[in-house]
């Protein structure tokens, strides 16, 4: 598997946004949050369910991640 992990460093986001985050589009002062929505449906029609975007928000930031299938090939 590949784990694709984003951090930031920002004020965090709140909790009842949280559980939105990626299945929904959620508005902001700067945004719709539109992208995370496309990004997470995206990544389940390509990998399954299990290559879902993952959230973790805390006061001093939030990360998000992802876990994809990967298979080594061998060299011809």
């Amino acid at each position: 598997h590949v784990r694709i992990i984003v951090q930031d460093n920002g004020q965090g986001i709140s909790k009842d946004k949280m559980h939105l985050l990626g299945e929904t589009s959620v508005e902001s002062e700067s945004g719709t949050g539109s992208a995370l929505e496309n990004l997470n449906l995206r990544l389940k029609g390509l990998f399954g369910k299990s290559a879902a975007l993952q959230f973790e928000s805390t006061s001093s930031g939030t990360t998000f991640w992802c876990v994809l299938p990967y298979e080594r090939q061998e060299e011809e």
